[in-house]
């Protein structure tokens, strides 16, 4: 056979593809070059903004983790002078309360202004409004001014009440450093009953409309929830299992002397409002119940020493925690309000400040 007939024999037993099939390839052909070009332009651009985040990156950092002052200024307020540790602030009227926060100081002025400070600017919060004649049978708690300001003995937050109409307390929460308010909204409390806020930390506020403290110990019966704003019952162990979740730094932990008792009974957390007395030495007041206290944190005894040539004095409060470890009092004396730290670990407590017995210190609770 020839080439050439042998070129005819293998011709003849080609078949072409059919026409759809060849449409198809050409189709899927396109896709690939499709795809390999959107592949090729994807990684160009991921280039791109990889270098474009870079370079954004650079002029805009992302901003540092902002770690929480481990200590707190000596704050009291004198007139119109809120005093924060160095520094001296001149409110727009006389201070009648005073509360800190980890990044300033929050204050309310006679004419029920409620302000912030962190001791170079201030501005103004809200206005407390009226409370209404339910708070004024319960305003006090074992003689001391329950405040309408709380804020937690470490944290960032603030809480106060405010009154748009007189019985309807509506609790606000502002953040220190962030400068906001991070959530307003009214309480739900019993047709005359009064509300009190006892503290606030980054998740919770936590208040009571329990004016006698059915507990063993006082402790707050609500809470409102900072992200969602939900208002739930909050029972003794409940609050004891908040405070514990923190570790229980600046907080005492309190036990009583039960008659027939060989050793003290169950301790507790307790972040509230607390009395001492001032005789040789700094104590708690020995009733019919004794306090037994601890530290929150280490758990240790706390056995203070009064200050040297100290007057006796009864009762002194413990109104701010200026670290882990070191309480401040407020003892009055005749016309002179002397402000005591007491670092628990040494128990040697020494006078830091002194002024008329007018002087507002915060409040713990």
């Amino acid at each position: 056979m020839s080439d050439l007939d042998l070129l005819r024999s293998i011709g003849d037993q080609l078949v072409p593809p059919p026409l759809d099939s060849l449409r198809e390839t050409a189709r899927a052909r396109d896709r690939r070059t499709a795809r390999t070009g959107l592949a090729v332009a994807s990684i160009a651009l991921i280039a791109v903004g990889a270098t474009a985040f870079l370079a954004l990156d650079d002029d805009h950092a992302a901003p540092p983790v902002i770690t929480p002052p481990a200590t707190r200024p000596l704050t009291y307020a004198d007139e119109a002078t809120i005093h924060y540790g160095d520094q001296s602030v001149t409110a727009a009227g006389q201070v009648v309360e005073v509360d800190v926060a980890d990044y300033g100081v929050a204050f309310r002025t006679s004419d029920g202004r409620i302000w912030f400070t962190d001791g170079s600017t201030t501005e103004q919060l809200g206005t407390l409004g009226e409370p209404g004649p339910a708070y004024d049978e319960y305003f006090l708690l074992y003689g001391f001014d329950r405040g309408w300001l709380v804020s937690g003995a470490s944290g960032s937050e603030i809480a106060w009440l405010e009154f748009t109409q007189p019985g309807s307390p509506e609790v606000v929460i502002y953040d220190s450093l962030t400068r906001e308010v991070v959530l307003r909204k009214e309480l739900r409390v019993r047709a005359g009953a009064p509300a009190f806020l006892w503290s606030v930390d980054q998740t919770a506020a936590y208040w009571s409309d329990d004016t006698e403290f059915g507990h063993e110990e006082p402790s707050p019966n609500w809470q409102i929830d900072l992200a969602t704003g939900a208002q739930t019952r909050v029972s003794l162990e409940d609050y004891q299992a908040v405070l514990a979740s923190h570790g229980g730094a600046r907080t005492l932990r309190i036990s009583h002397w039960q008659e027939g008792d060989d050793e003290p009974n169950r301790y507790w957390f307790y972040d509230g409002i607390q009395q001492f007395g001032i005789g040789r030495r700094v104590v708690d007041p020995m009733g019919a119940q004794p306090f037994f206290l601890r530290d929150g944190l280490t758990f240790e005894d706390i056995h203070l020493r009064s200050p040297a040539g100290f007057p006796e004095t009864n009762p002194v409060w413990l109104v701010q925690w200026l670290d882990d470890s070191t309480i401040v009092l407020s003892a009055t004396t005749g016309d002179e309000e002397s402000l005591i730290a007491c670092p628990i670990p040494t128990g040697t407590c020494e006078v830091v400040a002194t002024g008329p017995a007018s002087i507002v210190a915060p409040e713990i609770g």
